[in-house]
């Protein structure tokens, strides 16, 4: 059963931070590329989906870094 919360805490986090990045960065980057006809600004909003984001992926980020340290520090050994 534990296993179970832990894999839907993870999911749920991985879902919710991409969410909020793509909240976050989709309207500017259209405006970017040119791929709209309306102008959108970067703002506060934009920056607080994007701090949401890394809150909610940064456990995520941990753990892939602690991963391929172990990798890498079995590989020279």
């Amino acid at each position: 059963m534990t296993n179970f919360i832990n894999k839907y805490k993870k999911t749920l986090s991985i879902v919710t931070g991409t969410v909020c990045l793509i909240a976050g960065i989709y309207a500017p980057l259209l405006s970017s590329f040119l791929l709209s006809e309306k102008n959108y600004e970067f703002t506060v909003t934009n920056l607080w989906f994007i701090a949401l984001s890394i809150i909610f992926l940064w456990g995520q980020i941990v753990s892939i870094a602690k991963t391929l340290t172990t990798i890498f520090s079995n590989k020279l050994k």
